[in-house]
């Protein structure tokens, strides 16, 4: 990964690469350059009718390539931006996918809690009719392993597991994309976790609040639940196979995947190819959908 120092703003962006001077070699960065530099106007407000360019005349920085070689090399920066806009915002719906699954999973998991607190209150009257059926909707009786509820909680952290793997994959190829062609900024497009990492360590805390619950009533739950048999021990272990505590971090990308995808990005850049959209389907093969 580049080490430089990354530019902190529009301006810093202009001061650093405005006046870059392009070879025929060189001069498919220019729209890498001027991509990041819109980029960096709109994170600071600038509508996109009144953002800058980064160049006066990006054409003429295009006229400059001369050979075979040098436009395959250019051909591949446009393909890079082509790949780069779908995939940023595919990353902004699958970060907003992944944190509107974990506000479900914290809202599942505090209204157990405030159940089961109803339940333990309630003591004997639990027992009526009516109110039984209540509970049995709202405690943590619903999310036994014979209930729908058990299932929906497990495709819950299933999707926050599997979209943190995809959005650390397209984390990691967008730091190794930046190392390859010598631009930090490029990092810019990764995406803000910063909200998702919140709702899930305030996420953790319900579900060690709903595990210590759980603990202290098991008696009651053994006694007073209204699935078939009870609530057993062997399904009480069971049920709590999916209020564990979910892990903020991905699983690592393997070191094959990781190590296949700088050579490849080498090659893209010394051969000309450009197919992005491959590259990241081959690099998150059998990682992240599971």
């Amino acid at each position: 990964m580049s080490t430089k120092a990354i530019a902190e703003t529009a301006q810093a962006v202009k001061e650093k690469y405005g006046k870059k001077r392009f070879t025929s070699f060189t001069a498919g960065k220019s729209l890498i350059y001027s991509h990041i530099y819109r980029g960096y106007q709109a994170d600071e407000g600038v509508p996109a009718n009144e953002a800058q360019g980064l160049y006066a005349d990006l054409e003429a920085i295009k006229a400059k390539v001369n050979n075979n070689d040098d436009a395959s090399r250019y051909n591949v920066y446009v393909r890079l931006i082509e790949w780069l806009i779908s995939a940023f915002e595919a990353a902004i719906i699958m970060r907003n996918a992944v944190k509107s699954v974990a506000v479900h999973y914290y809202d599942t998991v505090t209204g157990i809690i405030a159940a089961e607190n109803l339940r333990k209150t309630l003591g004997d009257q639990a027992n009526q009719s009516a109110i039984w059926l209540w509970l049995h909707v709202l405690t943590i009786d619903k999310y036994n392993p014979q209930d729908d509820g058990y299932y929906s909680v497990e495709a819950m952290r299933n999707n926050i597991a599997s979209g943190l793997c995809y959005l650390n994959a397209y984390h990691i190829l967008i730091e190794l994309i930046a190392a390859e062609i010598d631009i930090p900024e490029f990092t810019f497009y990764k995406v803000d976790m910063d909200t998702v990492e919140y709702i899930i360590a305030a996420l953790n805390k319900a579900l060690t609040t709903l595990r210590e619950q759980i603990e202290t009533h098991k008696g009651i739950l053994e006694k007073d639940s209204y699935i078939i048999g009870g609530y057993t021990p062997e399904y009480l272990k069971e049920t709590m196979k999916v209020f564990q505590p979910v892990d903020a971090e991905a699983e690592a990308l393997p070191e094959e995947k990781l190590n296949t995808t700088k050579r490849n990005l080498h090659a893209f850049f010394v051969q000309g190819y450009s197919s992005w959209p491959n590259l990241f389907t081959l690099m998150t093969d059998n990682y992240w959908r599971r």
